[in-house]
């Protein structure tokens, strides 16, 4: 019986990922001019997230190679909104840290997305708020226990 309902809740998943950051995620031009692809749009979001963060931790929660990690990186370090520096402690290890221009960049992607997101969800009722509020924070919860 649990082993249907796993197959049942992996189906599922998969059928909501890709409809969901089309429409949800992607659905709306928040980068305007910024020219970010969607690892830099998310690896931004994680270092200002986390403050400083190691290359190789960005490189784990994005789910990229070390490689990659630093393809993405460089245009962020270029635009100035993002700072890579060699640990003081380990100089093996590569830190990241935000900048003030990074912050803005951030804010202004955060306002761009609660506007598309406001007129995307704007035509469910106030019940169907509430059931998805309730199911995300759900799915959140059990998201933050998997990845432990």
């Amino acid at each position: 019986m649990k082993k249907e309902k796993i197959t049942t809740l992996i189906n599922e998943s998969l059928k909501i990922a890709p409809s969901f950051r089309r429409n949800v995620i992607h659905g709306g031009n928040f980068c305007g001019n910024l020219k970010l692809s969607p690892h830099q749009h998310i690896c931004l979001h994680l270092i200002y997230q986390f403050e400083t963060i190691s290359m190789s931790e960005l490189a784990k929660k994005l789910g990229v190679s070390n490689q990659q990690i630093t393809r993405i990186m460089n245009s962020l370090v270029e635009n100035k909104w993002v700072l890579r520096y060699t640990s003081k402690e380990n100089r093996r290890i590569v830190l990241t840290q935000i900048t003030d221009e990074g912050v803005k960049v951030i804010n202004y992607l955060k306002d761009k997305i609660h506007e598309h997101l406001s007129l995307s969800f704007n035509i469910l009722t106030e019940a169907e708020l509430d059931e998805c509020i309730k199911h995300f924070k759900a799915i959140n919860k059990i998201l933050a226990r998997l990845n432990n």
